[in-house]
């Protein structure tokens, strides 16, 4: 039996080294490797056996680009040519894998279109399904699989064609040989260290943690340090897609507070040193997150996390190691950081709770490859993946 996997043309490029959901991608695909037959499919190449690179229309997302001046359709515009580029980007896939038995989108609803009878749809985030009164049919005969909660229960309120017995979820999970708690260094100064790790982008609210720190008095900000791990460009890759507007605000702010250090970007490999190095991982994103491995992470190294309650954070974090802030605002981050600036909250033990015992690798592959294997047992319809989860 063969699969075809399809990553979606969103990611920007797959890198080893970062994080997200081309880490989860190449994880499972390294677990693929051990049961099945397949060939994957990205828009960038990469330095694996099953990893094949196609053409992505990237000239039809540059005229996008140019009608920026239309400001009141541009949204529109800019909607409709990514949809086109990325129909172009798997038809061409489809056309390569005719011979394949199932079709596997990772993240790329677009191929529930396909004329495949087995189609998995594996979201990892808000994807769009177009044209459901016309089409309801055919995407109720995939299967679908969602990396939390919290994302099935969004889709299968907003698309009636998606259930229980057509969807599950599977965490997405950290390997907890890169990421465990180390012993505290001795000179780690009286300063509280708090830790950013994600992009410089509005959604993830870099802009709302630098306003809530410069919000606190002058002698409470003397007490802070942040470190921001992250590269300035984490998700865009091609020079017109740079989120040159909302990068300059940023550094703005950044310039009203001395205590900032810039790390310019850490290889996934050296995060947990760095997470270790930090009292506090601060995760100020206000959209709804669907799996964040950024706060699994934090929390297999034993750091505590101050985050919104947005998403499914809640499926990672407790109250034993996080502070979730029901409000995301400025505001009450502000009031959170003053407190820990002046030692009112105290953690005594952080650590995994029972809600994190799939977010592992090890324990998480198993319930990868269970579902695999009923790809394999039968592959005569798409009753092979019915069931409540």
């Amino acid at each position: 039996m063969n699969i075809c996997v399809i990553l979606t043309p969103r990611i920007g490029a797959i890198n080893k080294e970062l994080a997200g959901t081309e880490g989860m991608f190449i994880n499972d695909l390294n677990l693929m490797i051990k049961r099945i037959r397949f060939e994957a499919y990205a828009r960038f190449s990469y330095k694996h056996p099953n990893v094949n690179k196609s053409y992505y229309p990237l000239f039809i997302k540059k005229i996008a680009r140019q009608v920026k001046f239309l400001k009141r359709y541009y949204n529109s515009i800019n909607n409709f040519c990514d949809f086109v580029a990325e129909i172009i980007y798997v038809f061409i896939i489809y056309l390569k894998s005719l011979d394949s038995d199932v079709i596997f989108g990772y993240s790329c609803a677009i191929v529930s279109l396909l004329p495949f009878r087995n189609r998995i749809i594996f979201l990892h985030s808000y994807e769009k399904f177009y044209f459901t009164g016309i089409l309801y049919r055919q995407y109720s005969k995939s299967y679908y699989i969602f990396c939390s909660k919290y994302l099935r229960d969004y889709f299968m309120n907003k698309y009636k064609f998606i259930n229980f017995s057509n969807s599950t979820y599977i965490h997405n999970a950290i390997d907890t040989k890169i990421f465990y708690p180390l012993k505290a260094s001795k000179n780690r100064g009286t300063k509280i260290r708090l830790l950013y790790v994600s992009a410089w982008v509005k959604e993830k609210g870099l802009d709302i943690l630098l306003k809530s720190i410069l919000r606190l008095p002058k002698t409470t900000r003397k007490k802070i340090v942040l470190n921001i791990a992250s590269s300035k460009n984490l998700w865009y890759k091609e020079k017109f897609e740079r989120n040159d507007k909302y990068i300059r605000k940023v550094n703005a702010l950044i310039s009203k507070f001395p205590n900032v250090l810039q790390m310019g970007g850490v290889k996934h490999s050296d995060m947990n040193q760095v997470y270790n190095n930090n009292d506090y991982l601060i995760f100020p994103s206000t959209w709804g997150e669907p799996c964040s491995l950024s706060l699994i992470e934090a929390v297999f190294s034993r750091i505590p996390v101050i985050a919104f309650n947005v998403g499914g954070n809640q499926e990672i974090l407790s109250k034993n190691n996080s502070i979730l802030l029901n409000t995301p605002t400025v505001n009450s981050l502000s009031q959170t950081l003053f407190k820990i600036a002046n030692g009112k909250y105290h953690f005594k033990r952080i650590s995994p709770t029972r809600k994190n015992y799939f977010m592992t690798s090890e324990k998480r592959a198993p319930k990868f490859l269970k579902l695999i294997d009923r790809v394999k047992i039968q592959i005569s319809g798409i009753s092979y993946l019915t069931g409540k989860s």
